[in-house]
């Protein structure tokens, strides 16, 4: 699955970055990258429930989206170029296992800090924004198939939908790839087959390769 997740996602920003709009393949890797993203929310929730030191794994976590911010600041007073909170999909991971951690303390108090949370991360405009923290919270708090199928097409339908972000001076919706995004259900197949059992995948591999391929991508693009 995490193949899948990398597989996917590096096919979506060599689309975004690397090929024209005009393109007949702009369209395909961008559909196609539509699985990366719940398969990461997925993940997370997953390392939730099964870390033996959630708060560790929060700290790991926001470690090294910290780290590729820092790049990311260090490439900006390179260049110029201002990609600070807006290619660094960890920091909505991170805050999205936060909000998981809160709602599941027994405190009220504790509960109710996820809502400016979430309007925190739309606020910072940072990747998929309050979209990304339902998915993470629905994979969380769901845990049969069926019902996870039912609440993450009725949530994906109501950020395509209904722009009611906008309406509020937030932009969730238009940060989205339209209904495009209709095919991150897909992501539903593999995570179908998933048995529960922890994979030989190095857990480092993704946080190193998530800011090398960016790099590299987004590099590429200003050559060409």
């Amino acid at each position: 699955m995490k193949i899948i997740a990398i597989v996917t996602m590096t096919i979506d920003h060599i689309g975004y970055y690397l090929v024209p709009e005009t393109s007949e393949w702009y369209l395909a890797t961008r559909i196609i990258g539509r699985i990366a993203f719940p398969l990461f929310a997925f993940f997370i929730a997953e390392g939730y429930w099964h870390s033996h030191d959630r708060t560790k794994y929060l700290v790991r976590l926001m470690d090294f989206a910290a780290m590729f911010e820092a790049i990311i600041i260090g490439y900006y007073l390179a260049s110029g170029v201002n990609l600070i909170f807006k290619v660094n999909i960890l920091w909505t991971l991170a805050a999205g296992l936060l909000c998981l951690i809160l709602l599941n303390r027994q405190e009220i108090y504790f509960k109710l800090l996820v809502i400016p949370l979430v309007i925190g991360v739309e606020l910072l405009k940072l990747q998929y924004g309050a979209y990304g923290i339902g998915l993470i919270l629905i994979f969380g708090f769901i845990r049969k198939l069926p019902w996870r199928v039912l609440a993450m097409a009725s949530f994906t339908l109501f950020f395509i939908q209904i722009p009611l972000f906008q309406l509020i001076g937030l932009d969730s919706y238009a940060r989205y790839q339209g209904y495009s995004q209709w095919f991150s259900l897909l992501a539903l197949v593999p995570i179908a087959f998933y048995n529960g059992q922890k994979g030989t995948f190095n857990r480092y591999f993704f946080y190193f390769y998530y800011p090398a391929h960016l790099i590299l991508i987004y590099s590429l693009s200003l050559l060409i």
